[in-house]
């Protein structure tokens, strides 16, 4: 949450600063769009709403939760028909000379302190266990505080940050290994498929994503388009049926998916430096391959 915590060194003599927090149940609510200078964690404890942000909404149901940075344009709205109950808490970091810096704690939880630290300016995710109880329990003890309340306060929002943080690194392991599935699955799919007429949408549709959204995870994964990709593998198989056939040059280019002849010609120069022809006559001649 680089707004607020990513020009500061925590671990010093930083504790959180909690400026507001309630449990409600909202029976409608459109709020201005606003933003203020605290983190802000909202969780749906039942019902729904939608949590604008930017230009984004994110809808909301039970177990939902947002966290987001300071500084950042966010508005809630809640249905009538549609009643929500909701944690809410605003934070700040603060320096102090009461307690320990809480930075000399977090700094032990690489989670948590990269959740702290990302340029991200908010995480959506849902709860899958514990972030509810850490939540309500942290709530209870600032209504109702008791001696070494502000000890407790600390440690308990520490607690379901801890918490926070642990679910949200969990699900981008899990997002990253989908994203990995996705591009394997591409690429088996054009190493099946190259000597067809097959298209980015065609590729797509195989492994049943977005065209843009796989075209982004493809260029993050491989380095290169996915057209690139198909253009540099058809290639490579027709360096293989040059060097060890005698397949005639015109005939190769059906043979790996390309239809025109001029253009296979072109291609194939652009990326090996030499014509069909002159790359089968130097793989007679060095035993190329």
């Amino acid at each position: 949450m680089n707004n607020v915590l990513g020009k500061q060194n925590i671990t010093g003599n930083y504790t959180f600063g909690i400026t507001g927090f309630y449990f409600r149940k909202w029976k409608s609510c459109d709020m201005d769009l606003h933003i203020h200078n605290q983190i802000e964690i909202m969780y749906v404890q039942k019902g729904q709403c939608v949590v604008d942000i930017r230009d984004v909404s994110y809808p909301m149901k039970e177990g939902h939760f947002v966290i987001l940075d300071a500084s950042v344009p966010h508005k809630l709205r809640v249905e009538e028909d549609s009643p929500c109950s909701m944690f809410n808490i605003e934070f700040v970091l603060q320096k102090t000379e009461k307690f320990p810096g809480i930075g000399e704690m977090i700094r032990y939880w690489g989670a948590l302190m990269a959740m702290l630290q990302s340029d991200n300016p908010c995480f959506f995710s849902r709860d899958t266990g514990g972030i509810s109880s850490a939540f309500g329990n942290l709530i209870s003890e600032l209504e109702y505080p008791n001696e070494d309340a502000d000890v407790l306060v600390q440690l308990l929002l520490s607690e379901l940050l801890i918490k926070i943080s642990r679910l949200l690194k969990a699900a981008k392991r899990e997002h990253n290994r989908s994203e990995s599935i996705y591009v394997k699955k591409a690429i088996a799919y054009i190493h099946k498929h190259y000597d067809e007429d097959i298209r980015v949408i065609d590729i797509a549709a195989s492994v049943n994503i977005n065209v843009s959204y796989l075209q982004r995870l493809f260029k993050i994964s491989q380095n290169c388009s996915l057209v690139d990709y198909l253009t540099c593998y058809r290639l490579d198989q027709a360096k293989i049926i040059l060097a060890n056939t005698n397949i005639p040059v015109i005939d190769i280019c059906s043979h790996v998916g390309i239809s025109s002849r001029q253009y296979f010609t072109y291609l194939f120069k652009k990326h090996t430096g030499f014509t069909p022809k002159e790359f089968r006559q130097r793989s007679e001649r060095h035993g190329m391959s």
